[in-house]
């Protein structure tokens, strides 16, 4: 009995070792999982970090305003009378960076009159873009369609007939979307300031088709990244405001711009209010003063797919342009 005793507390004591090996062994397997934990937690904080960093060091998209219009020039040699307040558009737009650092522009100096010299700042304005920036170009002129069925855009005043049958005073439509669609920009969007062309037999303009031609052209290409704005529909006339020396479409673009068309005033604008707040305040203004109707309209280049539109993003999904701040009244 006494043996027995002894041997029952012999076994009751604990190890001066840490105690019993199945303890030992519990013990040691949850230091592993605390390690193990611990380099789960290491690693989790810091991909956090490097995720917040590249978040906060990554380059920020950028919107490139090209303005691209036609310069008037010597007016007693035009068949067409110039449009008017070109000048005064181009200095109200390229202005527009003082008030949105988001927004880069370049504008088309007036000593620049050349297709060639046209083209190539287009060129580089494409070419600067990045697959998140976006890319927005502002053309003020007009537009025909020639002999050849296509359309063209009057990058300098043409003086005579022949010239316009040469093609000597346009730039074909086809290689000013050439360029656009060679950008990797986000977002291209084409703004026409244009005027349509009255009927004139010395200049084979009987109809002017220009839109109508453009915008087959456009979606031939079938480009999810580009959307144009007509500056008024077929046949509506270009309107201005004499007091602001402006046109009304130009006035209205750069308001937008400046961050009046940030309706939900998250200080991005999207493609959609950007439309949607040009167009309005364009319709509204020629009603409220009696002049004649000009609605602005915009359509993708990409075909729409016969069950759905979802090879493009809806409007309100694109952003344009983030900004500082909506201005002030």
């Amino acid at each position: 009995m006494a043996n027995n005793a002894s041997q029952s507390g012999f076994t009751g004591r604990k190890s001066w070792r840490g105690g019993s090996g199945s303890a030992r062994a519990a013990t040691a397997d949850t230091a592993r999982r605390l390690t193990s934990a611990r380099w789960i937690f290491t690693v989790l904080a810091v991909l956090l970090v490097g995720v917040l960093f590249w978040y906060l060091l990554r380059p920020k998209s950028k919107t490139y305003l090209a303005i691209l219009p036609v310069w008037d020039q010597d007016q007693t040699q035009l068949l067409l009378p110039p449009l008017p307040f070109v000048a005064e558009d181009v200095e109200l737009l390229g202005n527009l960076p003082q008030q949105q650092p988001y927004l880069k522009t370049q504008r088309r100096d007036q000593a620049t009159t050349s297709f060639d010299e046209w083209l190539t700042l287009l060129k580089n304005n494409a070419a600067a873009c990045g697959p998140r920036d976006r890319l927005v170009i502002y053309f003020s002129g007009q537009g025909i369609v020639a002999s050849d069925k296509k359309a063209y855009l009057l990058t300098k005043p043409y003086l005579d007939k022949r010239d316009l049958d040469d093609f000597k005073a346009g730039t074909a439509f086809a290689k000013v979307l050439d360029v656009i669609h060679s950008s990797k920009a986000e977002l291209k969007l084409l703004l026409l300031d244009c005027a349509p062309l009255a009927n004139d037999p010395r200049l084979g303009v009987f109809v002017d088709r220009f839109p109508q031609q453009l915008r087959t052209e456009v979606e031939a290409i079938d480009d999810p990244a580009l959307w144009v704005m007509f500056s008024g529909r077929p046949l509506e006339p270009r309107a201005t405001l004499p007091d602001a020396q402006q046109s009304v479409f130009a006035h209205y673009v750069a308001a937008a711009l400046q961050g009046d068309a940030d309706a939900d005033e998250n200080r991005e604008i999207t493609l959609d209010e950007f439309y949607s707040f040009v167009r309005s305040n364009v319709t509204n203004l020629l009603k409220v003063s009696g002049g004649s109707l000009q609605t602005p309209w915009m359509f993708p280049a990409a075909k729409m797919n016969e069950k759905s539109d979802s090879r493009n993003k809806s409007p309100d999904q694109i952003g344009l342009l983030r900004v500082v701040a909506r201005r002030t009244p």
